[in-house]
């Protein structure tokens, strides 16, 4: 019997956010929450939601105003190890770029970053510095390992703090489990509670 994938995968993670399984301990991707961006046969790419950096975006964000005053003051999130464009995620509608799910929208133009940055600050948004990538069939041998649960794209998940995003969406793919299993559309809110 053998362990490997056929080369055609049968499934696409793309669009889809994949969470950590509680039991892998691995030291990058742990305890964390991944928004798939590209899945083929050949490669995934995606960017990871809740690994805040240590610093804000406020020279970025200087530079992008041209000096004036700004509406928001995001702080930089860690994508993953490899470069890729400065990426915010947003849900400003008239702005995007590419639609990751409804509410949920991908901005890395320049012009684009300049009006979200004078836009007000009500609105949902993440900054997002890197990407992580996946080589031929890694992804699908992770998956398939039970290493990833996947979650359909929600924005209250996606625009999660990053100290809260890793548990909050883990009781949601819990909580998704319980009502396959049994039969019930909606579990009561006393169920659902932390």
């Amino acid at each position: 019997m053998t362990n490997r994938l056929p080369q055609e995968i049968q499934y696409c993670l793309a669009g889809h956010l994949l969470v950590a399984a509680p039991a892998w301990e691995h030291p990058f991707y742990g305890r964390s929450v991944c928004l798939v961006v590209h899945h083929s046969p050949d490669q995934a790419v995606g960017i990871f939601l809740n690994r805040q950096l240590p610093v804000t975006a406020d020279g970025l964000w200087k530079q992008l105003s041209g000096g004036q005053a700004v509406a928001i003051r995001p702080t930089l999130n860690f994508g993953g190890p490899h470069s890729g464009p400065i990426i915010a995620l947003h849900d400003q509608i008239q702005l995007s770029e590419h639609a990751c799910a409804e509410g949920v929208y991908c901005t890395a133009q320049l012009e684009n970053l300049k009006t979200l940055v004078k836009t007000p600050s009500q609105m949902h948004f993440k900054l997002i510095v890197g990407q992580t990538e996946w080589g031929t069939g890694e992804l699908d041998q992770q998956f398939a390992a039970g290493k990833w649960l996947p979650l359909p794209i929600s924005p209250s998940l996606v625009f999660e703090e990053a100290e809260y995003l890793w548990h909050r969406a883990l009781r949601t793919v819990g909580n998704s489990l319980v009502a396959s299993m049994t039969g019930v559309s909606g579990l009561p809110s006393s169920v659902l509670a932390n």
